[in-house]
């Protein structure tokens, strides 16, 4: 007899509550980083760099085309994660760390496009922007911390 630990979770059993808040949590961030670069469109170049090496802008793309790609990588790829930590047949601990791990994954993808375009604002040329590698202790601290805190409130 397999331990109830290890029994495989189905998606009409799994725990409802966590899939929720995950999925919540992840359409919120990558709602609000859309939000915020569509927000920002007015102030920003045309097009906006969307991707560097180094410092220096090498890639290119419309505000609008950016805060659509920043909401498909946040949403797809938080929704993807969290579903399948919720799903993941092991010990409990393991889902509440993937489950945390998914929320960061997704924090840090919204962050870093927001430190990406938010520089940008007030500029005339994209090819005047310049990242601040920095400004990723951001993403690097407050993704962990938000996947811990979500984490915590999963309850099985």
């Amino acid at each position: 007899m397999t331990p109830r630990s290890l029994k495989p979770v189905g998606i009409l059993s799994a725990n409802r509550r966590a899939l929720a808040l995950g999925l919540v949590t992840v359409a919120a961030l990558g709602i609000g980083t859309a939000g915020t670069i569509l927000a920002l469109r007015s102030r920003l170049p045309d097009p906006i760099a969307n991707h560097y090496t180094s410092s220096v802008p090498d890639g290119f793309a419309s505000a609008t085309a950016t805060a659509w790609i920043a909401l498909a990588f946040t949403i797809g790829m938080g929704a993807f994660f969290v579903t399948a930590s919720v799903m993941f047949p092991g010990e409990r601990w393991v889902r509440r760390l993937a489950f945390g791990f998914s929320i960061s994954l997704a924090a840090f993808i919204a962050l870093v496009f927001l430190i990406a375009v938010i520089p940008q604002a007030g500029l005339d040329d994209a090819t005047e922007a310049r990242i601040n590698w920095g400004l990723f202790l951001v993403p690097i601290v407050a993704s962990p911390a938000l996947g811990w805190l979500m984490s915590s409130l999963v309850r099985e």
